[in-house]
């Protein structure tokens, strides 16, 4: 099994593989959506956590209703946890590759990567390396393409990408595997990972 995480901040273009990744999955086999169940206090009714499907041994983690998606949209509490729970329980249960990307994966924390790691034997992080201003370029796009005519904010988006950049040197450096790749390369590696090329 292996974990691939692709990382990268809005508009770097991770939800485009992910996208490209679930389309091909669908010409192949049909898929099952994967649900938590309602725990009365932080969901209320049944939540999409993922896709998976059984021929390709692939799960996609993360919810894809919209055009923007992945795993920052499991934003409840104590969602983190919840995800990591169900990623380790598709290794020890049915061997599966998962593959995930958001930004809430990537500031999910080293520890927490590293029990991963350990849990699977087989982390990949996968950083999208994709210039900040093609990134802004890209949100302004999506935006105009929703009919949402207000200024973007760009502070935040700075923010997120300064951030990946920054951990990048604490990952490599607690020994987890990084590659950093531009957005077609990336998206052949994932489907070498999750051995979805023959």
């Amino acid at each position: 099994m292996t974990v691939v995480l692709l990382r990268g901040t809005n508009g770097s273009g991770k939800t485009y593989i992910a996208q490209t990744i679930m389309q091909e999955m669908r010409a192949r086999a049909p898929h099952e959506v994967i649900t938590l169940p309602p725990d009365g206090v932080k969901r209320k009714r049944d939540t999409v956590i993922g896709y998976c499907w059984h021929n390709s041994k692939v799960t996609v983690m993360g919810r894809y209703e919209t055009a923007t998606g992945g795993c920052d949209s499991l934003n409840w509490s104590g969602a983190a946890n919840d995800l990591e729970a169900h990623l380790v329980a598709e290794h020890e249960a049915g061997k599966r590759h998962v593959f995930m990307e958001g930004l809430i994966i990537s500031s999910w924390g080293i520890e927490r990567l590293k029990r991963v790691q350990r849990a699977t034997g087989a982390l990949h992080i996968i950083d999208l390396d994709t210039s900040l201003d093609l990134c802004i370029y890209s949100v302004l796009d999506r935006r105009r393409e929703a009919g949402n005519s207000s200024p973007l904010n760009e502070t935040n988006l700075r923010l997120k990408y300064r951030s990946i950049e920054t951990s990048r040197v604490t990952i490599k450096r607690e020994g987890l595997r990084l590659e950093q790749l531009p957005r077609d390369a990336a998206l052949d590696r994932v489907r070498q990972l999750l051995e979805l090329v023959s």
